[in-house]
Order: structure tokens, then sequence, then C-alpha cells
């Protein structure tokens, strides 16, 4: 018996099922992977605007009385930021 033509209906049954329920699950597991990638750089670029504007913020001081030192010191902050390079 070759697992290649299998001889009766219920092999038949059996392989035509199985190969659905493979399929089913390969394309419901892209489909997460998928939304999971972009739901999570979704969230980077929400995060990532927050950081700006609070930089952003904490820097307008320093710029308007050219304080060159406290602009760094507000910058510095950013550099335990592992998104910010």
């Amino acid at each position: 018996m070759s697992l290649l033509r299998p001889t009766s209906l219920r092999q038949r049954l059996l392989l035509i099922s199985g190969a659905i329920a493979l399929l089913t699950l390969t394309v419901a597991g892209t489909l997460f992977v998928f939304h999971d990638v972009r739901m999570l750089r979704a969230q980077t670029v929400r995060d990532l605007e927050v950081l700006a504007v609070a930089v952003g913020d904490n820097c307008v001081a320093a710029l308007v009385f050219d304080a060159p030192e406290s602009a760094e010191k507000s910058l510095a902050s950013l550099r335990h930021e592992y998104q910010i390079r």
C-alpha cells in the first residue's frame, strides 16, 4: 500500500481532512503573525510620539534661553531608550 496513493475512500477523506486542517492552521497562523507585527509597529509609533512630545516640551526652555547644557541634559535621558539611536 502506497502512502501517495490512498486506496480506500476512508484514507482519501482522512488525507483531504488533514490537508484542509493544515491549510487552515497555516493561514490562521500567518494572519496572527501579520496582525501582531502590525500592532507592535503601531504601539512603537505611539510610544515614540509620546516620547517626542515630552522631550520637545522639556527642550523649549533651553532653546528659548539659549542654554545648550540644559538641552544636552534633556536629550541625555534618551540615551537609555533602546528605540532611539
